[in-house]
């Protein structure tokens, strides 16, 4: 494995832009980069060939050049064939499409953003915070995501399970507790069991 550990801090007139490119980049986009090379720094180095060609961050050095940036740092893969350098161009976007987010934890860490007034805007999501994080913890948003032959769990010890991982105390008066109890009964339930029936809105 070749490692380059020297950052050189070049002029982005300096750089060449792969021709070839075939990634797009929006003004949009742009000005979401720009905005977080503003409040961020310049974390992500440009990844140039021998001659100063651009191999990976052509949106980086874009939205530098709109913030007035003269020179940004850059790391030499000099050591990559020129099949490897095309290839590299394509793969380095193509594979940051393939990870996926924790919807539980995304959510979690927008709200802590939002409650502490943090802009959220810089995080580079198209749609406003708030509905993003209602949309992430829809209920029905795990039933529609499972393929049609999905079969919920019928055993009592599977679903016992999911709510051992997140106990709930339920406080019922003598009323609703004969309610439970009957409705129980009715349907041969557990206790688990029927809270997660009724939590999934099945009648």
């Amino acid at each position: 494995m070749k490692v380059q550990e020297k950052i050189e801090m070049l002029e982005c007139a300096a750089l060449v832009p792969y021709a070839r490119n075939s990634r797009t980049h929006s003004k949009e986009q742009i000005a979401q980069i720009a905005a977080s090379i503003r409040e961020f720094g310049f974390t992500n180095p440009v990844l140039i060939d021998a001659e100063g060609g651009i191999v990976a961050g052509h949106g980086r050095v874009m939205a530098a050049q709109s913030l007035g940036v003269v020179s940004v740092p850059c790391l030499r893969v000099d050591w990559l064939t020129e099949a490897q350098k095309k290839a590299y161009v394509i793969a380095d976007n193509q594979i940051a499409t393939q990870s996926g987010w924790d919807d539980d934890v995304l959510a979690a860490e927008l709200s802590s953003l939002l409650a502490s007034k943090y802009d959220t805007s810089l995080l580079g999501f198209n749609i406003d915070t708030e509905d993003l994080i209602a949309e992430l913890m829809e209920p029905s948003k795990f039933e529609k995501s499972q393929p049609n032959n999905f079969r919920e769990p019928e055993d009592d010890e599977s679903e016992s399970n999911n709510l051992n991982k997140y106990p709930l105390t339920v406080i019922l008066d003598e009323k609703e507790f004969a309610e439970w109890d009957e409705l129980k009964q009715k349907k041969g339930f557990s206790d688990k069991r029927l809270l997660l029936e009724l939590m999934r809105g099945k009648k």
